[in-house]
């Protein structure tokens, strides 16, 4: 045990974007921490005044006054200043954040890893994936310890840095399943209920981004819809593919059987959702995925790199499916008619308990405590 009590112990967590499950994380940790005792900073690189309202008691928040580049020049004196006083480090997003934290706390920082790296770069034109490697590895080389939400981003990690394979370690994310029961009972949002009061709802919740491949699920609905079952599909998030989501709508004759209605609270969603659905491309832990079995919602899943599969422990807590649009809707039309009974509801919730913060804070602690006097290790020492 470190001489330096926790109680008496201080983080500064490093962030520069707000409204992802990585953000979620992040404050989830420094929330859980300040309950414990430490003295804990969250620090913004952009000016992000929503981030305001969802800052945990007890955790300080500092940020550029305003977002352009003078505010954010006046800002890195106050970054580094705060970054030197805290024992410890962490940058709680890949590349800025860890970036940041590596650079002005060598030593002291942490990187938290929420992505597969391999397969974000695997598309990625090669003159960006060697600036976004070397960066990384410049990153890492300077941190004490980078967490890695799941074992898929760990193993990768280890290949792509194999000088700095070492300093990577597992650490799954956390959940606080009490706070997802009690927004659960929630009432559902007013866009929502009609849709909600007839057929089977299969529920999409994430970024209407590239990654999480929302148009393979759009397919698979399709799909459903030639097979002749009543199903229809709900995308709860926002995002840069909107506009081409709903002309995807349109070409495959779905217009009234999809529902687009941007950044709601989920939860009651997945209450009264048949089926959650995750056709990402790539995920790093998937969290959803953990959300949803807490609740009694069965999953069906693409099996992507990392997570879903560590999640559902190989299939054993829901299906995992080939990456095709035929494999989504064979495995959706599957679950959607055998719903799961109250002792298989039982078992999801089970599982997600294993990831219950409670369970996963004992495994942060112990990595953070021992980089309260971290020095800086050579290059290529594990």
């Amino acid at each position: 045990m470190s001489e330096v009590s926790t109680q008496t112990a201080s983080i500064c967590l490093v962030m520069h974007s707000f409204g992802g499950g990585g953000e979620k994380m992040a404050l989830l940790l420094a929330r859980e921490l300040a309950r414990l005792g430490w003295s804990v900073h969250v620090a913004c690189l952009r000016a992000l005044p929503e981030l305001r309202d969802h800052m945990p008691e007890q955790v300080a928040l500092v940020m550029p006054k305003g977002p352009g580049l003078a505010d954010r020049l006046r800002f890195l004196p106050v970054l580094r200043s705060l970054t030197r006083s805290c024992q410890v480090v962490l940058g709680t997003l890949e590349l800025q954040s860890l970036l940041a934290a590596a650079l002005l706390a060598p030593g002291r920082a942490t990187g938290w890893l929420h992505k597969d790296l391999a397969a974000y770069l695997e598309d990625r034109p090669i003159w960006y994936v060697r600036l976004y490697r070397a960066l990384c590895r410049l990153a890492f080389g300077r941190c004490r310890t980078v967490v890695c939400v799941s074992d898929g981003i760990h193993a990768s990690c280890q290949r792509f840095w194999p000088n700095v394979r070492g300093r990577f370690q597992r650490i799954y994310n956390g959940l606080d399943l009490d706070e997802i029961h009690r927004l659960a009972q929630g009432p559902l949002p007013a866009e929502v209920t009609e849709f909600f009061s007839h057929d089977a709802v299969v529920l999409g919740v994430g970024r209407l981004e590239p990654q999480k491949n929302f148009g393979l699920l759009l397919h698979a609905v399709a799909l459903l819809k030639n097979r002749g079952l009543q199903v229809r599909l709900c995308l709860a998030g926002e995002g840069s593919q909107r506009k081409e989501l709903e002309a995807q709508v349109q070409a495959l004759g779905l217009e009234g059987q999809v529902l687009l209605p941007g950044f709601v609270n989920p939860y009651p969603l997945m209450r009264r959702a048949s089926v959650l659905a995750l056709s990402s491309r790539f995920e790093g832990f998937a969290l959803v995925l953990v959300e949803a079995l807490a609740l009694g919602l069965p999953v069906v899943s693409v099996d992507c790199p990392s997570g879903p599969a560590e999640v559902l422990a190989h299939g054993r807590f829901g299906l995992l499916v080939q990456a095709s649009a035929s494999g989504l809707a064979d495995g959706l039309h599957k679950t959607l008619v055998m719903r799961p009974d109250a002792r298989e509801q039982a078992r999801m919730a089970e599982r997600a308990a294993d990831f219950a913060i409670g369970r996963i804070l004992s495994q942060w602690t112990c990595v953070l405590q021992e980089g309260l006097h971290g020095q800086e290790r050579p290059e290529g020492q594990s």
